[in-house]
């Protein structure tokens, strides 16, 4: 009966694509820096977060209460300062994607006296269910004697009308998850996995060799066990940042990239230079290499992609400059960094991810002092797309070059595979709050 259940509940996905919202007053761009407080934000985990692709007016993001024992999800809505808080105890979310109307997610029960054993799950939920009231949430838990380390980052797919779940753990493990049926397939690769992505026809997982090696698995979406593996070298050493990997810009959300199967990949080098390169993930051909010279020292945080304006755009942590943002695709001889101001004396913003929204990008992160750790709050700063004029940021000049420096080596396999492992179905509970956010500049 729970599979019938399972199949029953996915096997309206494709009804739900175009669900319907409730109105909400969209205000345009207002190139600001807006904040939340909230009484108990942990400030060692770095929030994420996401707009929602079928409703732009609503943003959603992830973070963890002081204790580290609880998530919290935070529903804003474009033209209001109000936000819902759902809060999902005694489980901690370490990453989460939406897919149509659903949050996907993974996390983890934190370990007590009482139970020291960590779960490790993936769970699904409707979005709007989930802001609308206390419930409880269909999770999936992993066998607890498989060695997999920490689910780090998820995406959902769809295969043949079906949503499948592709998530990688903070060690070297790439899981295939089937959440319908019930059962998940993990590769275990010889190095860390950095990031993962989902272009047309592939989700790729991108890890971690050396100082001066990547690589790359592309899966086939419709095969997974059918995979293409590569190692690629650059010239110079990469300097702390790991490389980060995001989908070509397309014209839609999942499945509808214009640019099918291309990856963008990037990496800070330590002659203090940002290296990007297009990848064909068909036949893992570099199509394009640029170096960005950032001028200051700073590590890369995230890269997101916009469908919108077919752009990239980066987010860096400064160093002696404060993080800053800026688009390294399309090419340009000359870009324009942004910076959020320090509206408060003596603090700094430490931001964490960036994500597109309508003709401006969102960050989030955390606004740290000298003497103190933070000043508990969730922070978002908004600054419209190719506009340098708001009195809520600042600018710098970088300057953006082509290069040969990155190349494709040898083919790669996964060390390991391991095949039709039974995910136990279970539940984890949370409960509804109300809270507020407001603004801290507006131009």
């Amino acid at each position: 009966m729970k599979r019938i259940k399972y199949l029953l509940f996915f096997a309206a996905l494709i009804l739900l694509v175009s669900a319907a919202h409730g109105q909400i007053s969209y205000t345009s761009a207002v190139s600001a820096q807006r904040l939340n407080y909230y009484y108990s934000i942990d400030t060692s985990f770095a929030p994420k977060v996401m707009c929602v692709p079928d409703n732009l007016d609503l943003v959603i993001t992830l973070a963890h209460e002081t204790g580290n024992t609880n998530s919290l999800l935070f529903l804003t809505q474009e033209g209001t300062n109000v936000v819902n808080v759902v809060r999902i105890s005694n489980y901690l979310i370490t990453d989460f994607d939406i897919f149509y109307n659903y949050i996907v997610f993974c996390g983890e029960s934190p370990s007590s006296p009482l139970y020291p054993t960590i779960i490790k799950s993936v769970g699904v939920e409707d979005y709007m269910s989930l802001f609308a009231g206390s419930s409880a949430i269909s999770t999936m838990d992993l066998p607890s004697n498989l060695p997999f380390g920490k689910l780090k980052k998820i995406r959902a797919y769809q295969n043949d009308g079906i949503m499948k779940l592709a998530a990688i753990t903070d060690s070297t493990y790439f899981l295939d998850i089937d959440w319908t049926n019930q059962y998940f397939d993990a590769f275990r690769a010889h190095s860390d996995l950095n990031d993962i992505i989902v272009t047309e026809d592939y989700v790729s997982v991108l890890g971690t060799i050396s100082t001066t090696q990547c690589f790359i698995f592309a899966h086939d979406k419709n095969n997974m066990q059918s995979y293409n593996g590569n190692r690629f070298r650059t010239i110079s050493k990469y300097l702390e940042s790991k490389y980060f990997i995001e989908e070509m810009p397309g014209s839609g959300f999942y499945d509808n990239f214009t640019n099918g199967n291309q990856a963008f990949i990037g990496f800070m080098r330590d002659d203090l230079k940002d290296e990007f390169a297009i990848i064909d993930l068909n036949i893992m051909y570099v199509l394009d290499n640029f170096v960005v010279d950032s001028v200051s020292r700073h590590n890369i945080l995230d890269l997101c992609h916009d469908n919108t304006y077919h752009t990239i755009h980066c987010l860096s942590r400064g160093v002696l400059i404060n993080d800053y943002i800026y688009q390294p695709f399309p090419h340009n001889n000359y870009l324009m960094a942004v910076l959020p101001l320090d509206t408060i004396p003596a603090f700094n913003y430490h931001l964490k991810t960036i994500t597109p929204h309508y003709n401006y990008f969102i960050a989030a992160g955390h606004c740290y002092g000298y003497g103190s750790s933070s000043n508990d709050a969730v922070y978002w700063f908004d600054s419209q797309i190719n506009n340098y004029n708001s009195s809520c940021f600042s600018t710098k000049l970088l300057i953006e070059s082509p290069a040969t420096s990155f190349r494709k080596l040898g083919s790669l396999t996964y060390d390991y595979i391991y095949l039709s492992n039974i995910l136990s179905p279970s539940t984890i509970s949370s409960i509804i709050l109300n809270e507020f956010y407001s603004y801290e500049c507006q131009n």
